[in-house]
């Protein structure tokens, strides 16, 4: 496994940052440039994603591969501490990291996490072999899809806001192919029930950004979560889904 990285930033502090679904490294550019006083931040590329095209439909990434390859990026940045953010299904990444390495982490930083609880549908569609077949087959053909989500919207499963999000998202077949093979690659990336003892055991500082208006990843995936951690804050901006890293990067400099 591999992730290409922009480095960007001389602070004192190394921040891995993880993107969302359909982004690039350059997602959270503005973030490290804003805190580059601070942070050294290393920007990936998720698989499927950005300068990182070499991975096949198919492909599983699990937590033991992620946890090597950030370890080979430890030893040639001579990296020893270090923070985590990672937006929407970046969360997943910036979760595994933060289990694997929890011993070695000083903050974590989630926005509009994925992967803190399951979606249903995110559930069937990639866990057996048959919903991934199904899963595919919706993506790739139009009329499914819209047939589908429209079912999934009368039957209460899907907010319609989420439906127009998700339409968009859909709306080239080369976006289709990117999200097809992201969410049946990551699905292993799920936290592991663990972490929360992690958490806890090594006083790691977590803040969780949440969008009021975010109707894909809202209020109720995190609230579990968040109450299980001693040292967590949890954290509501005006936003909605898609200028989360804006309105966090926002948060931040009025911290200042």
């Amino acid at each position: 496994m591999n992730l290409p990285y922009q480095k960007i930033g001389h602070g004192t502090e190394i921040l891995l940052a993880f993107h969302g679904i359909g982004q690039d490294f350059s997602a959270f550019k503005d973030f490290a440039i804003t805190f580059r006083e601070r942070y050294t931040t290393l920007l990936f590329d998720l698989p499927f994603h950005g300068e990182n095209q070499h991975y096949t439909l198919g492909s599983w990434i699990k937590h033991e591969q992620l946890a090597q390859c950030l370890e080979n990026v430890f030893l040639r940045e001579g990296i020893d501490r270090f923070s985590v953010i990672g937006f929407s299904m970046g969360g997943r990444f910036a979760l595994s990291a933060a289990n694997s390495f929890a011993h070695r982490l000083i903050q974590l930083i989630l926005i509009a996490p994925d992967g803190v609880e399951e979606h249903p549908l995110f559930t069937f569609a990639t866990r057996w072999k048959f919903s991934r077949f199904l899963f595919k087959k919706v993506i790739l053909h139009p009329n499914l899809m819209n047939k589908g989500s429209n079912l999934l919207v009368s039957l209460k499963v899907l907010n319609p806001s989420v439906q127009r999000f998700s339409l968009i998202m859909l709306d080239t077949p080369a976006k289709k192919r990117q999200i097809l093979a992201s969410w049946i690659a990551f699905r292993a990336l799920k936290r592991e029930k663990v972490l929360i003892e992690k958490l806890n055991q090594y006083a790691i500082k977590t803040s969780i950004f949440i969008g009021r208006f975010d109707k894909l990843l809202p209020l109720t995936k995190v609230k579990s979560f968040h109450q299980q951690l001693s040292h967590s804050r949890l954290i509501l901006l005006d936003s909605g889904h898609t200028r989360m890293i804006e309105h966090t990067t926002n948060y931040f400099l009025c911290k200042k």
